[in-house]
């Protein structure tokens, strides 16, 4: 394996071959395709409007939040926890300073619903996307600090119209640490769900999709991408 940086439509990349997640980028588009993440953004993430911001759990090696901020996005928060993974986040982001200076803004921790330490998954440099988070022990040797994200939203005062999550499991367990962010700004949801990697934060789909409808939120899995699903704020009548 070796690494190439590619030019995309929305931007220079450094990717490694035979990673999944770079090879999509290298053919020149997001890892889930032109019709999930981008139609979202579009519609719900409120780009070319001053003061708003998104925020980007699990941004990888940054693909979607570069590709925010050259389709307008004021502010893009780029939450992602593990180290090999941000240390590419942020050598893209420099390839792409022009449109991501002051703009795409890397935080390097994993987003939870209380402050502890979690660990990792060993690092697979043929998946850069599939390295999971489980609570640390003292046996363990690497750890990542876990924090509720809503300890960030000084970055995101002024507006947030959409949290996009992708956390290998951990994804309830975000938004149950952005609870105040969620009720002040009401941000359009987008988020994964695998039961298998889910299942030991102790969270279920039914108990998540429940915490958004008593939040006024409506759910639904994405057509075209399995296991996503969109939440809606509905405004009361």
């Amino acid at each position: 394996m070796g690494d190439d940086v590619v030019s995309t439509p929305f931007g220079k990349f450094l990717v490694t071959k035979g990673d999944l997640i770079g090879e999509t980028t290298r053919a020149g588009t997001l890892w889930d395709g032109p019709g999930f993440l981008q139609v979202i953004a579009k519609e719900f993430g409120r780009l070319m409007e001053d003061g708003v911001t998104i925020l980007d759990v699990g941004a990888n090696q940054g693909a979607f939040s570069i590709w925010l901020a050259h389709h307008g996005a004021w502010r893009v928060i780029a939450v992602e926890p593990v180290p090999q993974v941000m240390q590419r986040l942020k050598a893209n982001l420099d390839l792409n300073r022009e449109v991501t200076a002051g703009v795409v803004i890397p935080v390097e921790v994993a987003g939870y619903h209380r402050s502890m330490d979690l660990t990792w998954s060993q690092f697979d440099a043929g998946n850069w996307g599939g390295t999971t988070l489980r609570v640390a022990t003292a046996h363990d040797v690497g750890w990542v600090k876990a924090v509720p994200l809503d300890r960030y939203q000084y970055l995101w005062q002024s507006g947030l119209s959409l949290i996009k999550i992708d956390a290998q499991g951990c994804d309830a367990a975000v938004l149950f640490g952005l609870h105040e962010t969620i009720l002040r700004h009401h941000p359009a949801v987008v988020f994964e769900w695998d039961a298998d990697l889910a299942e030991p934060h102790g969270i279920t789909l039914p108990a998540l999709q429940q915490w958004l409808a008593d939040r006024g939120y409506e759910s639904h899995e994405w057509p075209s991408q399995p296991n996503n699903y969109l939440a809606l704020w509905k405004e009361p009548a």
